[in-house]
């Protein structure tokens, strides 16, 4: 899906072998956490990726992957002294 177009919830559910009820409630769970939009064209709901918002989480998700991982590396250290 490119993020900046908007597709239909059945445009992508026709995309994966799971189930348009399965594909829409994790539209909606993606929704709710801000990370897409709907609106209704018609008879159609349309989905379009909020950039800024994947970005943010992206930049927030490294940060905490750095934090961690320097946390595993220090217990490690602490691990192998006797």
């Amino acid at each position: 899906m490119v993020l900046h177009e908007q597709h239909s919830v059945s445009d992508l559910a026709r995309r994966y072998p799971i189930s348009f009820a399965a594909v829409h409630k994790h539209v909606g769970a993606l929704e709710r956490a801000g990370l897409v939009t709907k609106t209704r064209h018609g008879r159609e709901q349309r989905v379009r990726g909020d950039v800024a918002t994947l970005r943010s989480a992206h930049r927030l998700l490294d940060e905490l992957e750095t934090l961690w991982r320097g946390r595993i590396d220090r217990m490690e250290q602490v691990l192998e002294c006797p």
